[in-house]
C-alpha cells in the first residue's frame, strides 16, 4: 500500500506502522510530524525512499526499518545528527556509502542479514564500523564474504594483510577524486603488500583471472594492471 496519508499530529512523538504492507511513502507524509522521536516501519514492503523525506523528521532519533525490501540506505541519514538508533536488518542492502555516517553519531546501528558482498568498499565499511562503534553497544553487521578466492572468510574478522590495498579513505570519496580518471585517460591499478615468502599478485575481473598474456587490460611484469584509453565500460571491479 502507498502510505500517502498526511498526518496532522504535531505533538505526536512515537508512531507504530509495522505490518501494514506499506511499499511507498509519499513526499509530504511526514511534513507536520516535527516532534516524532521514534518511528517503527518494520515488516512492510518498502524498497526505496524519496530523497529528503527523512529530513522532515527533525526530532527523529530512533528508526526501525527491519524486514523490508530496502536496497540502499538513504543519504538523508547522513544529514540527521539527531539520529541515534537505526535498525535496518533483513533487507536487500548490498552496499553502504559508509562515509555519510561519519557526519553523525549513531549509538546503535543494526543491519545484519543483508546480502552484503565482501568487496573493497564494504570491507572498508567493516573496518570503519569497528572503529566508530568501539565504545558503544554495537550489534554485528553480519555480512559474509562469498565467492572470493583471496579474502577473509567472514568480514567480522578482516585478517587479510597480504591482499590489502592502500588508498586514502578521507580523499577517495571526495570531489577532488572525481577528475583523476576520466574517459580517454590511462589508469594503473596496483596492489601494495608484504609477504614472506614473496607472493604473486593475481587479478580477477568478472570471475576471470588475468595474466601477463592479457592486453586489455594489460598486466605488467611487476603485477600491475594498465588500462589504456578509459571508456565508460571500464567501470568494473578488479
Amino acid at each position: 500500500h502507498d502510505f500517502g496519508l498526511k498526518l496532522e499530529w504535531p505533538l505526536l512523538e512515537v508512531i507504530h506502522l509495522e505490518e501494514n504492507e506499506i511499499d511507498e511513502i509519499d513526499r509530504n507524509s511526514f511534513q507536520n510530524l516535527g516532534n516524532i522521536t521514534t518511528l517503527f516501519l518494520s515488516n512492510n514492503n518498502l524498497t526505496t525512499f524519496i530523497d529528503g523525506i527523512w529530513l522532515q523528521l527533525k526530532s527523529l532519533n530512533r528508526l526501525h526499518l527491519d524486514h523490508n525490501q530496502i536496497e540502499t540506505i538513504p543519504k538523508d541519514f547522513g544529514e540527521m545528527p539527531q539520529l541515534k538508533w537505526l535498525t535496518i536488518t533483513n533487507n536487500n542492502i548490498f552496499h553502504v556509502d559508509w562515509w555519510h555516517f561519519k557526519k553523525i553519531n549513531l549509538q546503535r546501528f543494526q543491519m545484519a542479514k543483508n546480502p552484503m558482498p565482501c568487496n573493497c568498499d564494504n570491507y572498508e565499511f567493516r573496518m570503519w564500523s569497528d572503529l566508530a562503534f568501539d565504545d558503544i553497544r554495537f550489534v554485528d553487521l553480519g555480512f559474509i564474504c562469498r565467492g572470493v578466492e583471496a579474502g577473509p572468510a567472514n568480514c567480522t574478522e578482516p585478517k587479510v594483510i597480504s591482499a590489502g590495498h592502500v588508498r586514502n579513505e578521507e580523499d577517495v570519496y571526495s570531489d577532488k577524486y572525481k577528475t583523476i580518471y576520466t574517459v580517454g585517460q590511462n589508469a594503473t591499478l596496483f596492489c601494495n603488500f608484504t609477504s614472506n615468502p614473496t607472493a604473486k599478485v593475481r587479478w580477477i575481473n568478472n570471475k576471470i583471472g588475468l595474466d601477463k598474456n592479457d592486453t586489455d587490460p594489460d598486466v605488467t611484469v611487476d603485477g600491475n594492471i594498465f588500462i589504456q584509453n578509459l571508456t565508460l565500460g571500464a567501470q568494473n571491479c578488479y
